[in-house]
């Protein structure tokens, strides 16, 4: 599906609106410009091989960009400017490997998600830097459509062979010390980006195109549904312990999966549970913090466009930093759940990119839950 991102110097805003039209009722700009439209309906497999037969169609729509569009007169030139998807959607258009321990866009190691020093000072590659490093050795030449995963299921001289080609030397080691260090020079880059692999479009083609590390709807529901889970384990009295689990049981209960509306009102809940046990005494202020904190958070990734101020972006920075810290001191190892999901991806996009990619967008814009609400519509078709 595609849309339009709203901007208010394109776009008349929500007061204008009412000056201009006194005489009609309120309605949410924003929402009605951002209206997803289908682009590319169909039906295939997960894989990489099968996702590739889409690409041809949308290179050849965006190699049409360049041309205006004209509106009573004045040319308009459209830009690919950030996709909005979940994990697998990303680390395809990204060309990043799906799981594994660099599944973040950032190419941070997954086993350093939850060490927040490393997170704020490790600097995330851009685009086009990754598409160098991917084409830093020599087995890159070997990609094909049917062939996307050059760097897969490699054997022992070609893994020497490419780490030579990259400035690596390391004859003594074993197959599996050579794959080790071959993931941590690539950091989960495992192809081009989609839109590069058929060599009709150039880097500098997608100059201005962000590919997100974060996507708040799947993270926010996520982390809500794993603190939920979690926090019952984490208290001494037998009776808070009770409270909390009949909690966890009337909100989440077996659910494998929730709705992203349905973990904003569980959060919301859970903070107004907490308050209630806060000011019996029966919680500490950490965890009365970090449930509000956490709604807080909420707040601030579905803000609309004309509250995003300066003052606002640098909460949202605040605000997950608190919420990491306090996570780790109520929580500290999880007994649930292992540590790796509990302070996994979703937990790592929030808490370190959402802000950063605050800075640079509206994550309103961003939150593909419109997109959501049509595949529901669109299994009828199936």
């Amino acid at each position: 599906m595609i849309s339009t991102l709203y901007d208010p110097k394109l776009f008349i805003t929500n007061r204008e609106y009412k000056c201009k039209f006194p005489e009609r009722s309120l309605i949410d700009l924003q929402a009605i410009i951002e209206k997803p439209y289908l682009y590319i309906f169909g039906q295939s497999k997960s894989t990489d091989v099968d996702q590739f037969s889409y690409t041809s169609s949308r290179i050849g729509d965006l190699m049409q960009l360049p041309e205006p569009m004209e509106i009573n007169g004045v040319p308009f030139f459209d830009v690919i400017r950030a996709l909005s998807g979940n994990c697998p959607a990303r680390q395809f258009e990204s060309g990043q490997q799906r799981g594994g321990n660099f599944s973040c866009l950032c190419g941070m190691p997954s086993n350093e998600h939850s060490n927040l020093e490393f997170a704020y000072s490790f600097d995330p590659p851009s685009l086009a830097e990754s598409f160098q490093l991917y084409k830093g050795g020599c087995l890159w030449t070997r990609f094909s459509l049917d062939n996307p995963s050059p760097f897969h299921n490699l054997k022992k001289e070609e893994i020497i062979e490419e780490l030579e080609a990259r400035n690596i030397y390391m004859y003594e080691c074993n197959k599996t010390e050579l794959q080790k260090a071959l993931q941590t020079e690539l950091h989960g880059v495992q192809r081009p980006p989609a839109l590069l692999c058929t060599q009709e479009l150039y880097i500098d083609d997608l100059a201005e195109y962000e590919i997100p590390a974060c996507e708040p709807l799947h993270d926010i529901t996520n982390v809500v549904q794993n603190l939920i889970t979690e926090l019952p384990a984490h208290f001494p009295e037998k009776s808070v312990q009770k409270e909390f689990q009949h909690f966890s049981s009337t909100t989440i209960g077996d659910k494998n999966q929730i709705r992203g509306a349905d973990s904003r009102l569980y959060a919301i809940k859970l903070a107004k549970f907490v308050s209630t046990l806060f000011q019996s005494g029966k919680v500490s202020e950490e965890v009365f913090d970090l449930c509000t904190a956490l709604v807080e958070i909420t707040h601030l990734c579905y803000m609309h466009c004309s509250h995003r101020t300066p003052k606002q972006i640098l909460r949202l920075y605040n605000q997950t930093f608190k919420f990491s810290y306090l996570r780790k001191c109520v929580i500290g190892v999880p007994e649930k759940m292992s540590e790796r999901k509990f302070y996994g991806s979703h937990f790592h996009s929030l808490t370190v990119h959402d802000p950063q990619t605050n800075r640079l967008f509206c994550l309103r814009s961003l939150i593909p839950e419109q997109e959501e609400r049509t595949f529901g519509d669109l299994r009828i078709f199936r």
